[in-house]
């Protein structure tokens, strides 16, 4: 029978290994403008933070910055509008839109070589889902009790 590459997280050394996880900051490896690095924390915070490889964190890289070009079309669809008028006056589809849906796919598909989005990569399913909820209740007591001073 297989042996578990990871202790429970009921047990002491599982516990303590959650709250380390919990408190790894990851840094992405290759720079990123501030609103870029805010996707990629978002991301990053979205599975175990031992689950992530060199590899992966450079695809994070792509996701953050697609979600940022992503956020910079919703906008310029939203001020110019879904449809405009070609050079003979007729209603066009604005080429934006085109261009939004193409960036959407880029997400879907970045995302699911991360396994955010199905159960790939042995991080999908019941026993994942309950170690990420443990890593994100941890990540919630560390902050916490960082805005307090009444640590004894």
């Amino acid at each position: 029978m297989p042996r578990s590459e990871r202790s429970g997280k009921q047990t002491l050394t599982g516990s303590s290994q959650l709250f380390q996880s919990a408190k790894t900051k990851i840094l992405p490896p290759l720079p990123l403008s501030d609103q870029e690095l805010v996707f990629f924390d978002w991301v990053i915070s979205s599975r175990e933070a031992s689950t992530w490889s060199p590899n992966d964190l450079v695809i994070v890289v792509n996701l953050a910055r697609t979600f940022q070009r992503l956020e910079v079309l919703n906008t310029a669809l939203a001020e110019e509008g879904f449809t405009q008028e070609n050079n003979r006056g007729t209603q066009v589809a604005n080429p934006i839109f085109h261009a939004l849906t193409q960036t959407q796919h880029q997400v879907q598909a970045l995302s699911k070589t991360l396994g955010l989005s199905a159960a790939q990569k042995g991080l999908g399913g019941d026993r994942q889902s309950g170690r990420n909820q443990a890593e994100r209740e941890a990540r919630a007591v560390i902050s916490k009790a960082a805005s307090t001073d009444l640590l004894a």
